[in-house]
């Protein structure tokens, strides 16, 4: 057998300052069943066989490296360590066994420090103090190992639990209470019916604590380490729980950075300490919070920034940061990725992968209806030279650069310009095309067909020879696919006419069968061509490539000959006599 023995040190007041202080001076007004224990020094014992104490050595602690990159920050895949043991304490010499406590390690983030923590909970029969669950808690980066428990003693939070439910209990995931309290909340209109639902008095002591102890890990900031508790008299309460990062600790990792919390700003530690109420829970600690796009402080009684709260309102609505932001890692998101790197393709006239400074104009001009200046453009280019180099060289900006550009635009705040762009290009809030931007509306008359004017031609003539990369005068398979890069994908193979494609002897499709596959397209369904045309970046009015032509004589005017340049017709013919040479001679 093997004893792991732990010395949990519960060290108060009394003996880091006055050894022999009175206790009731230190913890006044309390009745608590281990005030016993305040002083003192505790000795616990584990008791457990060599295999065991083996495995929990070897899965207790784990790498910060793997915590974020092995298990993507799911503790659900962590191995977990859970054994029946025999627990001695040892107090003042004098020895207490409490025979099959269930031990386990305890904590989440804890096991990538260097001293972890332990759960033990005792049978009904003996108590420990009263106490039927122990913590031991490492606070392992509180080098003083005191910030808890001065937290925890001075707050000595008043509430009297009458009864919890646990997780073995059938209440176990009934949270109509918590629905209930919400509706009244939300009903709530005066501080008295307020005091109606929580127990203002002590919330307003939490929250006073939270700013006293420079408390970052809790209800205010973080969110999180608190539970709700509703008395019997049914008004609610706020609980803190976990103070080992009170009065400063860790505060610098987490301020710059290096714990992935939703602080991502390196901050100061002098100032954040030094923050008044007002700042530390409304304005500054919230700044550092990447996904806050705005913070001001405003009153409606005082008339101060009402008319800057409706603003920033309206810019939250209209140009929503959130779909296309990641604020925890500072990046555009995939989908806005992918739809700036289309649009850049269809700024990218040569096909280079380049936005020539004539090209950047253009650009400029079709999305704000005014061109830069070319000292605004020198300007631009010069600043992502400077923040990123390969954004940008000789011959102008490149693919990566622009999305930096756009990025820039974000993190300064002015995410409508990157907006203006998108919907420019047929994007609605969700990075989708909007139904209008590839399905404009277009009254087509009975007895009507309808064909490509030579506008339609000539763009989609452009269009091949663009992607035409080695001006060989067909499009090789990789010219086509870079070629439908930019659209959801090729409509010939879902429209089952990819058969029909004009192409030289090797397979590659020649310019005069581009052409006809999208007349053939248009006659077959309209409104594909007129989607493609969208995604093709034709501009604003893709129906005027159209013609429309009636099918029947009395409906041309003047009874003339029809000018229909595309007709149906069917080959006859026995099997072997040429049908399919006879097609293709056209």
């Amino acid at each position: 057998m093997r004893y792991f023995i732990v010395i949990y040190i519960i060290l108060g007041l009394l003996s880091l300052v006055k050894a022999n202080s009175d206790l009731t001076n230190y913890v006044k007004s309390t009745d608590r069943s281990f005030n016993p224990l305040e002083g003192k020094v505790i000795t616990i014992k584990i008791n457990m066989s060599e295999k065991k104490y083996k495995k929990l050595i070897e899965i207790a602690q784990i790498s910060s490296y793997d915590l974020f990159y092995k298990y993507n920050m799911d503790f659900n895949k962590l191995e977990n360590f859970e054994e029946k043991v025999n627990m001695t304490t040892i107090i003042d010499g004098k020895e207490e066994v409490y025979e099959k406590a269930n031990f386990k390690i305890g904590g989440r983030y804890a096991r990538v420090q260097d001293r972890i923590g332990f759960n033990i909970k005792l049978k009904k029969n003996k108590l420990f103090y009263n106490r039927k669950d122990i913590r031991l808690r490492p606070d392992a980066l509180d080098y003083t190992h005191i910030r808890s428990k001065i937290s925890a003693d001075l707050m000595n939070h008043p509430v009297n639990i009458k009864k919890c439910f646990n997780e073995k209990d059938e209440y176990l995931n009934y949270t109509q209470p918590l629905y209930d309290m919400i509706d009244r909340l939300m009903n709530v209109t005066t501080i008295e019916e307020l005091s109606n639902v929580f127990d203002i008095e002590n919330y307003t002591r939490m929250i006073i604590a939270e700013y006293l102890f420079s408390s970052f890990d809790n209800y205010l900031i973080m969110g999180h380490n608190f539970h709700l508790y509703q008395k019997p008299d049914g008004k609610w309460d706020i609980i803190d729980h976990d103070y080992d990062s009170n009065f400063g600790v860790n505060l610098k990792l987490v301020l710059g950075g290096y714990i992935p919390l939703n602080f991502t700003k390196i901050v100061e530690f002098e100032k954040y300490v030094k923050l008044d109420f007002d700042h530390w829970q409304a304005l500054e600690v919230f700044q550092f919070l990447e996904e806050i796009e705005t913070c001001i402080e405003c009153s409606a009684k005082s008339n101060i920034n009402i008319s800057e709260v409706i603003y920033f309102a309206q810019k939250a609505i209209l140009y929503p940061t959130a779909p296309i932001y990641d604020s925890q890692i500072n990046a555009l998101k995939p989908a806005c990725v992918q739809a700036l790197s289309r649009i850049f393709k269809l700024c990218d006239l040569e096909g280079d992968g380049i936005l020539t400074d004539e090209e950047i104009m253009k650009f400029q001009k079709y999305c704000f209806s005014q061109p830069l200046s070319e000292e605004e453009l020198f300007l631009v280019k010069e600043i992502i030279k400077e923040n990123y180099p390969e954004g940008v060289n000789e011959r102008g900006l490149t693919q990566s650069g622009f999305l930096f550009l756009h990025n820039l635009f974000i993190c300064q705040g002015s995410v409508e310009t990157t907006w203006e762009v998108l919907r420019k290009y047929g994007y609605d809030d969700n990075l989708s095309f909007r139904e209008d931007f590839i399905h404009p509306k277009m009254e087509i008359p009975e007895e009507c067909t309808i064909e490509l004017k030579k506008e339609g031609y000539d763009f989609f003539k452009d269009l091949f020879n663009k992607y035409d990369k080695d001006n060989d005068g067909v499009l090789c398979p990789r010219e086509l696919n870079e070629l439908f890069s930019i659209t959801p994908g090729n409509p010939w193979i879902s429209m089952d006419t990819q058969q029909s494609v004009v192409t030289d002897k090797n397979g590659n499709i020649t310019l005069q069968g581009f052409l006809s596959q999208w007349s053939l397209i248009t006659w077959l369904d309209y409104k594909v061509t007129l989607e493609y045309l969208a995604y093709f970046g034709y501009g604003d009015n893709t129906t005027s490539v159209f013609e429309i032509i009636p099918l029947n004589k009395k409906h041309s005017k003047y009874n003339k000959k029809i000018k229909r340049k595309v007709y149906s017709c069917c080959v006859l013919g026995a099997t072997g006599s040429g049908k399919i040479i006879f097609i293709y001679s056209y």
